[in-house]
């Protein structure tokens, strides 16, 4: 009956040829690549399901449970509702104004436990090293850069299984933001190439695949052709070096508050 909506997704990131990636930030979020050998990663959560090219490939998913929901909880509950100002890209403008790193503010988009790469559902998020002087710019921008450590740590999954990418597509609705595609970039170190209208990925994937099912679309390797890439963003050195140290500390963060969390939300 077509595909469901990761592999709509996948198809609509336009990176569909073996060892291709890409990034989603909607709601949810992960990352996803067609590939010829099926693997699991059963620790991490992460494996393969079927994918558009059911004779040809795989779909290796890290799927991962709180990216862009993160963003519009703040939203909804730190700023007031009825403030028009508080768009999503007025939030952006604050977070832009912040210095890579949030000035050591690190966020864990952990809010409902976590799939990849955790496999843990008594782990929740939260705001940690909060001090005085950090403002409203500062909490958005933790939590964009606080998905990209998550999205850095469930790439490093899916890249163990197979191999590294030197750029990964960018797509859902976290992909319009310029800001969260460069931190994305400074972030994993990687390549990020902004797919066009990346909110309407699946849309798109889906109406691809029929226009190919239906006789319109000859070779399903054209689809690529529909798929632009907007803009591409380059990892600055700078930048990447303090996010590499920050990584380490939003691991251990999980490492070291693990059993507390356990104690917390088992019930």
């Amino acid at each position: 009956n077509g595909a469901g909506d990761i592999a709509a997704a996948a198809l609509g990131s336009g990176a569909i040829d073996n060892g291709e990636i890409h990034i989603r930030i909607g709601t949810c979020g992960g990352i996803g690549g067609h590939f010829r050998q099926r693997k699991i990663d059963l620790p991490h959560y992460a494996g393969c399901i079927g994918s558009v090219f059911p004779e040809e490939y795989f779909l290796a998913i890290a799927h991962q449970e709180n990216a862009g929901l993160c963003l519009s909880h703040l939203k909804s509950t730190l700023f007031d509702p009825g403030d028009t100002d508080y768009s999503f890209k007025h939030l952006d403008e604050l977070a832009a104004d912040v210095p890579a790193g949030s000035e050591g503010l690190i966020f864990t988009p952990w809010l409902s436990g976590e799939r990849t790469p955790l496999n843990d559902t008594a782990v929740r998020g939260g705001f940690f090293n909060l001090g005085l002087n950090q403002k409203r710019g500062h909490w958005v921008r933790a939590i964009l850069e606080g998905v990209a450590y998550n999205t850095r740590w469930g790439l490093e999954v899916i890249e163990n299984m197979y191999q590294k990418v030197p750029a990964v597509n960018f797509v859902g609705g976290g992909a319009n933001s310029k800001l969260w595609a460069q931190i994305m970039a400074d972030v994993t170190g990687h390549e990020i190439r902004q797919v066009a209208d990346p909110q309407e990925s699946s849309a798109k994937g889906i109406g691809l695949l029929a226009s190919h099912s239906l006789g319109y679309l000859k070779n399903i390797r054209d689809i690529k052709k529909y798929i632009p890439i907007q803009t591409t963003y380059q990892p600055d050195a700078q930048n990447h070096q303090r996010y590499n140290r920050l990584f380490r500390e939003f691991k251990n963060l999980y490492q070291q508050n693990r059993s507390w969390h356990h104690r917390m939300n088992q019930y």
